[in-house]
Order: structure tokens, then sequence, then C-alpha cells
């Protein structure tokens, strides 16, 4: 691991930090980096490289977890205990190395000591102190009772939104079997349509066909909260997807209303393409079909349901 800059052993204003997290004594990567004089992510990866066992680190390490610029997870930084520490800055080498580890274990007894030291409060005890204080008594009355009208307030708000995810979900059920029973008139099928002709789970193929991974890419990944997929540009010039426009009416019965939605369908050449890319087996994110002739059938042009054997 890279130092930063050389630090003096003396007269410097640097110290150890050992604070209390949940009643245990931890040590922040983030202050070991700085005291040790090495750049944080060297310590990160001392930390993530450890040669120790999973129960250890589950135990000693306790990582914070951000999101990237990117939406990805990473580490900020990690909490250690004293025996976390001690097992990653053993690999830490160089003259300064052992008298650093020694000051930081010094500081982690000192903290350990504090906590021993603080008298042990008995909890039923400290409860009881208050029925005997009318005024902690009253206080804590009035503070029960407004907790109390908070809580009746969210359950309030979260019936009413359960309320709404229900008419929600009735109204896409609707919406789901109109689009059903739009007419294949244009030779084109929905995706889970598709999914019978090529033999495949529909759910396997909707992943597949939403995987950005996938060598071909075919949907666009759902954005948050979206109920439409979204095909890709490439697969609309080749004419394999088709993305038109409907107006259905949707709703409860009564309350039907007009609304326009995208319908991304499949069109024969598309599942021509679909069955000869599950054929050729190169990509390992395509759904494996239960009756791989039936694939092999639509490669070579057959339309679905025909009988007919290779060429």
């Amino acid at each position: 691991m890279n130092a930063l800059s050389p630090r003096p052993l003396t007269g410097t204003a640097i110290l150890p930090v050992v604070s209390m997290h949940d009643g245990v004594p931890m040590a922040d990567s983030r202050h070991v980096a700085r005291y040790f004089a090495k750049e944080h992510k060297a310590v990160l990866r001392a930390i993530r490289e450890a040669k120790c066992s999973e129960p250890f680190r589950q135990r000693n390490f306790a990582p914070s977890i951000s999101r990237g610029l990117d939406g990805k997870p990473v580490t900020d930084h990690v909490l250690m205990t004293k025996s976390g520490f001690a097992f990653v800055v053993l690999a830490f080498t160089g003259d300064r190395a052992a008298p650093f580890r020694e000051d930081y274990i010094t500081a982690f007894d000192r903290m350990e000591a504090e906590l021993r030291a603080r008298p042990v409060v008995d909890p039923l005890a400290a409860s009881m102190a208050v029925f005997e204080d009318p005024r902690q008594l009253l206080q804590l009355l009035g503070t029960y009772a407004q907790r109390t009208i908070q809580l009746e307030g969210v359950v309030a708000e979260k019936d009413q939104a359960l309320a709404l995810a229900n008419d929600t979900i009735e109204e896409q059920a609707v919406t789901v079997a109109a689009h059903d029973r739009i007419a294949e008139a244009d030779g084109t099928h929905t995706i889970t349509v598709t999914a019978k002709h090529l033999d495949v789970k529909p759910g396997a193929l909707f992943d597949y066909m939403r995987n950005r991974h996938a060598r071909v890419r075919w949907l666009y990944e759902r954005s948050h909260g979206s109920t439409e997929d979204v095909a890709i540009e490439d697969r609309l010039d080749a004419e394999e997807l088709s993305a038109k426009p409907y107006a259905l009416m949707v709703g409860r019965a009564g309350e039907e209303r007009e609304r326009l939605v995208t319908r991304v369908r499949v069109t024969p050449k598309g599942l021509c393409r679909l069955a000869r890319l599950i054929v050729q087996g190169n990509d390992p994110t395509l759904p494996v079909p239960r009756d791989i002739y039936k694939a092999a059938r639509l490669a070579k042009g057959h339309p679905p349901g025909d009988p007919s054997l290779f060429d």
C-alpha cells in the first residue's frame, strides 16, 4: 500500500480515533487511512482482501454502503472492531507501522476501560422512577398520546395508499385483458404469445429481452413505476419489433375511460431472429426452450403452428 506522504513520529496533531457505536469501540477506515498516511481506497482494499472467514468479517467489519453516480452500490467507509482493525493493519509494513498499530490498540483499550468503568443502569429501576414522579409521568403520557395520533395518521395514509394500489392493479388487469383482445391481423405477437411459440416461459423471455447485458438488445430496462416496455431502436429499424399506440377503454365497469397505450409486439422477422438466437445458443442470458425442435422450425422460417419438419 502506498503512503501519501511522510509524517513525523513526534509532534503530530493526528491522534488515533476510536469511538463508540452501539456500545462497541470501533475505528473508522477513513481515520485509519489518515493516521497511517495511506490512501483511503488502499485501506478499503486491505479490508476487502483480508483473508478472514465470513463469520469473522460479519462480526468485525461494518461497511457503510452508498450509491455512486451510476447508481451502483459502493462502500463509502468501514467501521472496524478492535479485532478487525488488528487483522487488517497487520498487513501494513514499514518502520512506523508497528508504533502506529500500538497507539491505535492503546486507544481501543482506553475506550474499553472507560466503557467498563461506567455505572451499570438497571433499566427496570429507571423506568419505575418515572412512575414515582407525577411530572415525568404526565410528560410520558403526553408523548405517548402524540405518538399515538401520529401513528393513526400513518395508518390512515397507508390504508389510502393500499386502496389506490388495489384500484391501479384492477385497472392494469383490465388493460392487459384489453391488450390480449387486440387482433393480430398484422402478424405481430405479444411477447407472451411469442414465448408460447418458442416454447419458453414468458417470464424468462421478458427477463432476456429487458436484459441490458444480452448480446442482442430488445427492450430498455423499465424505469421505476413504469408499466410499459420501450423497444430498442435497432429492433424497430430492423422490423423485428413494432410499437404502435392503441386507444383502449380501461377501468372498472361504469367508470371506463380511454387510455392511449403503447404495446411492444414481436414481428414475424423478430420471432425468426429470436428462434435463431436460441438455436445458436451463444448468449447465456437467453431462455432455454422445452422443445428445441419448435425453435429450430421457427428459425428455418416455418410459421408458428406449422407441423412441417426441417427443410
